[in-house]
């Protein structure tokens, strides 16, 4: 964001000749063949790329104080937060194209774009930074991964679940869970590296797999919302729970289908699709016959809709620190 803004600053105070102003913003162009329904299909992945991973918050709540009040909010500002930040970054660099016929046929657009404004040594400082930012993220995927692992195997979710869950007593981690995490994301960066067409089958997939959670994750919420938003202490959204709910859902639809229609994404619509295959077989295989002998799942929930006890009510207040 920081090289966008400057990018734009550069722009605006025309330190180097530009062949368009502000309009450029509204300009759209299609291939050969495809309609402009296409072109803003592939332009909504932009939106979906930049949202992808805000549950993070989520996989981490378990180290946060006050859950269940925290979490929520911190998950709405980060959506905020990429939201804004993500469409700074595209008006910095969009206004900052120097030659539009050029970058649209260019490999490394954005340091194409960079080098034109600031040169090859400056470029290459930032460049620097990004990889550092990549490798950043990497590693906090990695570990938000690895405390996903350990908390459904804790549950007894997973196959070999007794292994995933255990913890090293002088570190006081999941070793185990880490280390999972950490060959699978070696593996897919060796998938990458290997393969030369792998980039569209890995984002195209690593972003539809989340979006599939979030709604089953939403049409979940729509079934048992009753018994969930008025859990004591917990954050509600209140009369705004219908509209969210509704507008989440078709927000969800259209990402999906933004991330199924181009035909770029097909292999990773394939590689999806035998993920939910190999899940439904661990489902029917172990998993299900575990949930019904009890031994796998979270503890219980109470009922939000039954009537409470005076006892209950007695020990919720104990327990948020009332009077």
């Amino acid at each position: 964001m920081l090289l966008a803004l400057l990018l734009f600053g550069l722009w605006v105070g025309h330190a180097k000749p530009s062949p368009h102003g502000f309009e450029i913003l509204g300009a759209h162009a299609t291939l050969p063949g495809q309609s402009l329904f296409y072109g803003i299909v592939l332009a909504s992945l932009i939106g979906v790329y930049t949202l992808v991973g805000f549950e993070a918050a989520a996989d981490m709540s378990e180290e946060t104080v006050d859950a269940r009040r925290i979490v929520p909010r911190a998950i709405m500002l980060s959506v905020v937060v990429s939201g804004v930040l993500g469409m700074i970054t595209l008006v910095g660099f969009t206004v900052a194209i120097p030659d539009l016929g050029a970058i649209t046929n260019s490999e490394l657009p954005l340091a194409d774009i960079s080098s034109y404004w600031l040169g090859g040594t400056l470029t290459s400082v930032f460049l620097l930074i990004v990889v550092f930012s990549m490798v950043a993220l990497t590693v906090v995927a990695a570990a938000a991964s690895a405390r996903l692992l350990y908390a459904m195997a804790r549950d007894n979710m997973l196959p070999g679940s007794r292994l995933l869950r255990g913890v090293s007593g002088g570190r006081r981690t999941p070793v185990p869970a880490l280390v999972t995490s950490l060959v699978i994301c070696l593996a897919l960066m060796s998938y990458g590296y290997v393969n030369g067409n792998a980039f569209n089958t890995l984002v195209g997939a690593t972003a539809l797999i989340p979006y599939l959670v979030y709604l089953l994750t939403v049409l979940g919420y729509g079934v048992r919302r009753h018994r969930l938003d008025r859990l004591p202490g917990a954050f509600h959204l209140g009369r705004w729970a219908v509209p969210v709910f509704v507008a989440a859902l078709v927000w969800l639809l259209a990402a999906v289908a933004a991330l199924i229609l181009p035909a770029a994404f097909r292999d990773a619509v394939w590689v999806t699709v035998g993920g939910l295959i190999l899940a439904g077989f661990w489902y029917a295989v172990g998993l299900r016959g575990r949930l019904r002998r009890g031994e796998a799942g979270p503890p219980l929930l109470p009922d939000a809709a039954a009537p409470r006890s005076a006892t209950d009510v007695s020990n919720t207040n104990v327990s948020e620190g009332s009077p």
